[in-house]
């Protein structure tokens, strides 16, 4: 005989869970309304999988010449009910600059055909290594 849960078994599990969890809510709810409070904001749902890439795309278009950063990103997308993660985004905006899609100038990312425009920071900064000083 399998000792394996059958699924008769898992599913009866997961609808007592399921009624503990709307118990627990309840409870919660009742305690925080005789208290005065309100109840803790759920987070956003999360872009759909696959989606990051598209929306952050869209929203380099959208900005334009002043392009955008990763916290400027999620603050977007958040404003329009969706939610976005800020590492995700950060490290996704990465791999586009190294595959030349977009261009860095040291605070926002922007699409390359949006370089290179009159009164446009520079694509490319210099940076400072450690044994410079500035006075």
């Amino acid at each position: 005989m399998s000792k394996a849960p059958k699924m008769k078994d898992m599913k009866e599990r997961l609808d007592n869970i399921r009624r503990e969890i709307e118990k627990l809510q309840a409870q919660e709810s009742l305690l925080l309304d005789m208290m005065g409070e309100e109840p803790v904001k759920v987070a956003t749902k999360r872009a759909p999988k696959g989606s990051v890439k598209v929306r952050v795309l869209e929203l380099l278009e959208s900005q334009g010449r002043s392009g955008l950063n990763a916290a400027r990103a999620v603050e977007l997308t958040e404003a329009s009910g969706d939610a976005l993660d800020r590492g995700s985004v950060s490290s996704l905006l990465s791999r586009l600059k190294q595959d030349g899609v977009v261009v860095y100038d040291g605070n926002n990312y922007r699409l390359k055909k949006y370089t290179g425009m009159p009164g446009m920071p520079s694509a490319v900064t210099s940076i400072r290594t450690s044994s410079e000083r500035s006075f």
